[in-house]
């Protein structure tokens, strides 16, 4: 027979008690919370799934459970789970709260939206509500009123890098690039490694005419991990602004392996300015010999 851990070994002490009392809902529950704090999502999926099973009206199981299948980016069952456990504790804000995160991770920002913006009336004093009904806005194409919520929520919790990039990029979106800029900067002073809020930073600085500050913005995000197609195009043309040819000419390769024909008006703009900078190399034109 197994011996009854000590008191200070909190996991093995849970493992023990669903071992002695299999049909207990709250252990295996506990259980599932202690996994779920470990990053062990797996596990605590196992035991979450019995606690749901043997307790099925607890909202506090699902909201774990909820969890931990987010953990593991399973996106349908973590928006199910979300469902049932605000479904059964309709009055917790923080249980909506979860149900709009989980719709935003499954791409319905338009149903998230109606369930933030009810958590946001209900608890207008915290930053988490109003920051995630931004972040829905965005992706709803709602600039504008996700600009309005992420200054909101920003006054709240100022630390914030994500909340800070959204803002930057709404600000862009509605053609208010400069302090959208200031935003952007915001979030990568506090952030230095977010390569998207460098590579949208640089979108802004080019929008404004400050194409070396770009160029320096685009070289951060593609440090960073932050290399789209899209990305290497404007950094090419940028650097093309400031006769960069260096720069352009690593633009166009690296564009050239994503996306070859996108990569060919590029090519065309660093061969006109190569042969601006050497004009006594070009060839003469057909029908005409060269003089001496």
């Amino acid at each position: 027979m197994s011996r009854e851990p000590e008191e200070s070994d909190t996991l093995a002490a849970l493992e023990w008690a669903v071992q002695r009392q299999p049909a207990d809902a709250e252990a295996w529950g506990d259980l599932g919370q202690a996994y779920h704090a470990m990053g062990q999502a797996e596990l605590a999926i196992e035991a979450l799934r019995a606690a749901t099973r043997l307790e099925p009206l607890s909202a506090a199981h699902w909201h774990w459970l909820s969890m931990s299948l987010a953990l593991r980016d399973e996106r349908a069952p973590a928006l199910e789970a979300a469902r049932k456990a605000a479904a059964l504790e309709p009055d917790s804000v923080h249980l909506v709260i979860d149900l709009g995160r989980q719709l935003l991770r499954a791409d319905r920002p338009r149903e998230a939206i109606r369930h933030l913006e009810e958590a946001a009336r209900r608890d207008p004093a915290s930053a988490v509500p109003v920051g995630l009904l931004g972040v829905a806005q965005f992706r709803a194409g709602d600039f504008a009123g996700a600009a309005e919520s992420l200054e909101d929520s920003l006054r709240n919790d100022p630390e914030d890098p994500v909340l800070w990039a959204f803002l930057g990029v709404s600000l862009d979106e509605t053609e208010r690039p400069e302090p959208g800029a200031w935003a952007l900067e915001t979030a990568v002073f506090i952030r230095p490694d977010y390569g998207w809020a460098w590579g949208r930073l640089g979108k802004a600085l080019r929008a404004m005419g400050r194409h070396d500050e770009a160029v320096r913005a685009y070289e951060k995000a593609v440090e960073h991990g932050f290399a789209p197609a899209v990305l290497w195009s404007d950094m090419g043309e940028s650097a093309a602004e400031v006769r960069d040819l260096e720069r352009l000419r690593r633009a166009c390769r690296a564009l050239g392996r994503l996306d070859a024909e996108r990569a060919k008006p590029l090519r065309r703009r660093l061969r006109s300015l190569r042969l601006a900078e050497s004009p006594g190399t070009a060839a003469p034109a057909p029908g005409l010999r060269p003089r001496g």
